[in-house]
């Protein structure tokens, strides 16, 4: 099956949305409907199913996802992920420009690399274990404390 301007829109969903959406069923060949994407009400046949990623954060639910071909339905807020084995930041100007020759009107934004990405994520986790650490250490010095009087 083709995936572009034309042909029939395809759409790859993850395991969240097919369990939600297709209990005891095969997705695969099934029609989902996005909303709120122009043209407004558009049906994908769902062509594959891709295992769940933790887009929102580590310690976060994964959530219903599909994804579709950008020249068949484009959506605002759209996430590009590259694999590669060379240094991350040097390919960051180099997608964005591919990117732009594809489609000049692209805004381009938050651009980071996956370590960045997984400290972010991980960042109030870090801090409550911070705090609770903090918090153990000053009790340990109040009794010590307490104990010398």
């Amino acid at each position: 099956m083709q995936d572009d301007e034309t042909h029939a829109p395809a759409a790859i969903i993850n395991e969240s949305m097919a369990r939600r959406f297709f209990p005891d069923q095969d997705p695969i060949g099934q029609q989902v409907q996005i909303v709120n994407m122009q043209p407004l009400a558009r049906w994908f046949n769902v062509i594959g199913v891709a295992s769940n990623s933790r887009d929102r954060g580590l310690g976060k639910d994964t959530r219903s996802t599909i994804y579709v071909n950008n020249l068949q339905a484009q959506m605002r807020g759209a996430v590009v992920l590259v694999r590669t084995r060379a240094e991350p930041h040097t390919l960051i100007a180099p997608v964005r420009d591919t990117l732009r020759s594809l489609n000049g009107d692209l805004s381009i934004t938050n651009a980071q690399t996956f370590d960045e990405a997984m400290d972010k994520s991980l960042s109030p986790e870090r801090f409550s274990v911070l705090m609770l650490t903090l918090l153990r250490v000053w009790r340990f010095v109040w009794r010590a404390s307490e104990s010398m009087a």
